[in-house]
């Protein structure tokens, strides 16, 4: 019974760990599909107990549409972001 029960409080706690880990969140390219990516990773970012937004760009450029709709995500943050660009 004991056992069992720190073994399933290792479980949980893995998990909670792996949860807790920093979230970052990296773009590659400007389409549709990387811009629905970013703002699930953003919400991934915002509901983690990280206290700020890192951001990766590496890209050559791609659509403005999708652009757009990436920054409109970054202004609606609650928490700060920071930006890296590369390349």
């Amino acid at each position: 019974m004991i056992l069992s029960e720190i073994d399933s409080n290792i479980k949980t706690r893995k998990i909670d760990d792996l949860y807790d880990s920093p979230v970052i969140v990296y773009v590659n390219k400007f389409t549709e599909e990387s811009a629905k990516q970013f703002i699930v990773d953003m919400q991934r970012a915002e509901q983690n107990k990280q206290s700020i937004v890192p951001i990766v760009i590496d890209s050559y450029g791609g659509q403005v549409y999708s652009l757009l709709s990436m920054i409109d995500t970054i202004k609606r943050s609650k928490k700060p972001v920071a930006t890296v660009a590369m390349g």
